[in-house]
C-alpha cells in the first residue's frame, strides 16, 4: 500500500513541476523518477525523506547523486560528486565489447578513466573469464569503483580478476591487452563550455569532463601512444568522445601509423559518439 502511494506522489510530483524538473534534468521521465526514487524507497525504509528529495530535485540536484546510486546496463552503481553519473549512451560501448569478446574464453583488458567502474565492471561481470585493469587519476572516484566492485561481489566469479589503479591513463604496470576501453575528458574547457548543461557545470567532476584546449590534442596524442604500446597486436581500441572532436581525433590517431580501421561509430540517435580502431600487428 505505501509503495502504491509513493508511486502516484511521484507521479503528480512530476505533472505538477514536469516543465521545472525538465530544465534541470533533460530527459527525465516519469517512469525513471518512480524506478529510481522506489528503488531507493526498498533501500532506505523509514530512512526515506520524499520532501527532501523532491525539493532537491527542483533546486537542479541531479536524481543520481540524490539516491547515491545510477543504474548502468545491469546493475545499480553507487556514484557521488566524484565520480561522473553513467549515460545510456555508454552503455552502448559496454553491448558492443561483449557482442565482440563475449564468448572468447580467457583475455585482459584496461578501462582508463574509470570513476565510478560502471563501464569496466559492467564489461568483466559479463565476460568467461578476464584480468580486469581499472585506472582513474582521482582517489576518491577510485575508491568508489573498488566499493562498486565489492557491493556487486555476486556478480563476479573467481574467473573474473579485478585490479584497481591510481594512475594517469595508462601509467601503471600490468603488461599487455587485447582490448582498452575509455571515456576519457574529452571536453574542451573553453570552446566547448557553452555547451554543457548547467546541472553538469554544478555539479559533476571538473577533472573528469574537461581538457584545457590547448593541450587537447597533446593529451590524445599520449594518449594513443600508451594504447598503442599497451595492446597486444592486433588489439582493440574504443573510445567514447565529443562529437564535435571525433574527426579530428581519427586523423590524429592515424598519423602515429600504429593503428588500421579506425572509424568513428554513432550512438542509437545517430549522433557520432566513439572512435574504434585496431592496432596493426
Amino acid at each position: 500500500m505505501a509503495v502504491l502511494l509513493l508511486e502516484r506522489e511521484i507521479d503528480r510530483f512530476f505533472v505538477d513541476h514536469q516543465s521545472q524538473l525538465l530544465s534541470h534534468h533533460p530527459g527525465l521521465s516519469a517512469h525513471t523518477l518512480k524506478r529510481e526514487l522506489l528503488w531507493f524507497y526498498n533501500l532506505q525504509g523509514f530512512n526515506f525523506d520524499r520532501k527532501n528529495i523532491f525539493d532537491r530535485l527542483l533546486a537542479g540536484e541531479p536524481l543520481a547523486y540524490i539516491v547515491g546510486y545510477r543504474f548502468f546496463y545491469d546493475a545499480f552503481f553507487k556514484v557521488n560528486s566524484n565520480t561522473l553519473i553513467p549515460r545510456p549512451e555508454t552503455e552502448i560501448m559496454v553491448a558492443h565489447l561483449l557482442e565482440r569478446f563475449g564468448k572468447v574464453a580467457s583475455l585482459s583488458f584496461a578501462d582508463i578513466g574509470t570513476g565510478s567502474g560502471a563501464l569496466g565492471l559492467s564489461i568483466a561481470m559479463n565476460l568467461q573469464k578476464c584480468q580486469a585493469h581499472l585506472s582513474d587519476i582521482c582517489p576518491k572516484a577510485l575508491n568508489v569503483a573498488k566499493e562498486n566492485y565489492f557491493r556487486l561481489g555476486q556478480h563476479f566469479t573467481h574467473e573474473q580478476e579485478i585490479q584497481f589503479h591510481l594512475s594517469d591513463r595508462l601509467d601503471f604496470e600490468a603488461g599487455t591487452f587485447d582490448f582498452i576501453v575509455t571515456n576519457p575528458p574529452y571536453i574542451k574547457a573553453l570552446a566547448d563550455r557553452d555547451q554543457v548543461h548547467e546541472q553538469v557545470l554544478q555539479n559533476e567532476p571538473a577533472l573528469a569532463l574537461f581538457l584545457p584546449d590547448h593541450e587537447y590534442s597533446q593529451w590524445f596524442t599520449q594518449l594513443f601512444s600508451q594504447v598503442a604500446n599497451k595492446l597486444k597486436p592486433s588489439g582493440y581500441f574504443l573510445m567514447e568522445g565529443h562529437e564535435a572532436h571525433l574527426d579530428e581525433l581519427v586523423t590524429l590517431m592515424g598519423s602515429l601509423d600504429k593503428f588500421k580501421d579506425i572509424r568513428v561509430i554513432p550512438d542509437l540517435t545517430g549522433r557520432s559518439r566513439f572512435i574504434e580502431g585496431i592496432k596493426n600487428g
